[in-house]
């Protein structure tokens, strides 16, 4: 149908630019390679239509089809294989979110049960957000995209969200940014890849070590040393079986002092060596 007017709203100074969109449509087609390093932001994706092959945090080559959406974290990699023509609709987050005017994204920390790990998990459109999707994206299409109207609908997105689905599935399916320390969250994302132990990452963040272990059992419910441990272990299982990297290089690359000590740590968290993952996967 198009919209009227449409040149007074792309001639607007309060249309959004590419950097001030919330929203965008992406089209993909099949086998197309979708690659990003260390998003700067978090992003939700709507697999609207086809097929994708996603490997990020916790997860490798997960399958997900029409009418799932994800959570893509700040500071992590992407690699999304396209098994057939796929459109996604992506929205960009930021820190300090509300699901609504009375409820902030950190309030989810609450319904995390005590020791729980961080899976990467989909949750399903419901029949609420499938309406709101497609109408979103028929007004994208056809060019209403004004900064005030992005705002808008990631507002009307976020309380969809609380509405449609329970708390509990909520604070899993966002915990890598829910807890009682958002920044601190985000330092943590943003800068473990730039160093080679916990110690240095607490001078990074200009705190003790004892306060920072704290202060990270407080938002991660772990550990940083259990935590720095499946974020590296991910890592070096993506390079091994997402590129072909001589071992040596993954090994260089991964603060490991030879390949014989990349061997030890693949046997011990995957029961393979580089040499079986890259031929294999670690499917049994």
């Amino acid at each position: 149908m198009g919209i009227l007017y449409a040149q007074e709203h792309l001639s607007c100074y309060n249309y959004a630019t590419l950097a001030e969109s919330f929203f965008a449509v992406v089209s993909l087609k099949k086998e197309e390679v979708l690659e990003r390093q260390s998003l700067s932001v978090a992003l939700l994706v709507f697999v609207t239509s086809g097929s994708m092959e996603v490997s990020t945090i916790g997860c490798l080559d997960k399958r997900i089809g029409a009418g799932q959406f994800f959570l893509l974290t700040k500071g992590a990699s992407f690699r999304g294989v396209v098994r057939e023509d796929t459109v996604l609709l992506v929205c960009r987050l930021s820190n300090e979110l509300k699901l609504c005017n009375r409820y902030a994204f950190q309030q989810l920390a609450s319904y995390v049960p005590k020791g729980y790990t961080y899976e990467f998990l989909t949750l399903d459109f419901t029949h609420r957000i499938t309406d709101f999707v497609r109408m979103l994206m028929e007004a994208l299409n056809d060019g209403l995209g004004c900064v005030h109207f992005h705002q808008l609908k990631r507002d009307e997105l976020l309380l969809y969200l609380r509405v449609e689905y329970t708390k509990e599935n909520l604070a899993r399916f966002f915990l890598p940014i829910v807890g009682t320390t958002p920044d601190f969250k985000d330092f943590v994302i943003t800068n473990y890849r730039k160093v080679r132990s916990i110690k240095e990452l607490a001078e990074r963040a200009n705190l003790s070590l004892s306060t920072f272990n704290r202060r990270f059992q407080e938002a991660f419910q772990k550990s940083p040393q259990e935590w720095m441990t499946v974020r590296r272990s991910e890592d070096v299982l993506k390079d091994l079986v997402m590129t072909s990297l001589p071992f040596a290089e993954v090994a260089e690359k991964h603060n490991f002092s030879s390949v014989s000590y990349l061997n030890t740590f693949c046997k011990k968290h995957f029961g393979k060596t580089p040499a079986e993952l890259r031929k294999n996967g670690i499917a049994p």
